[in-house]
């Protein structure tokens, strides 16, 4: 749950930018690149769960279930997050630039 708390409170933070017209900034591809890791983190939890699961749970069906779609959930989140975080550095990027032309 705590990789999914941060995960919420860096997108609250994100969505705070946009009210301040300033969601396209290095600051936020840095909160990215963390949201990024705190996926990987949670698949990285749900992999070992699976792991633990394989050898004590070998009947249990739904719990594997549930582990691989937040498995799989966890590593969308990070190659989603990564990508956006590419993106908003580049924009972010060409905004400064743009700001110091006349």
């Amino acid at each position: 749950a705590i990789p999914v708390l941060f995960i919420l409170v860096s997108l609250w933070r994100i969505s705070s930018d946009l009210l301040n017209e300033t969601i396209l900034s290095i600051k936020n591809s840095q909160r990215l690149i963390k949201i990024a890791y705190s996926g990987v983190v949670e698949s990285v939890i749900y992999g070992v769960a699976l792991m633990i699961g394989l050898f004590n749970y070998q009947g249990n069906y739904p719990y594997f279930f549930i582990c691989v779609i937040f498995f799989f959930l966890g590593l969308i989140i990070a190659v989603i997050a990564s990508l956006l975080a590419y993106i908003f550095r580049l924009a972010g990027q060409l905004k400064n630039e743009n700001d110091l032309t006349i």
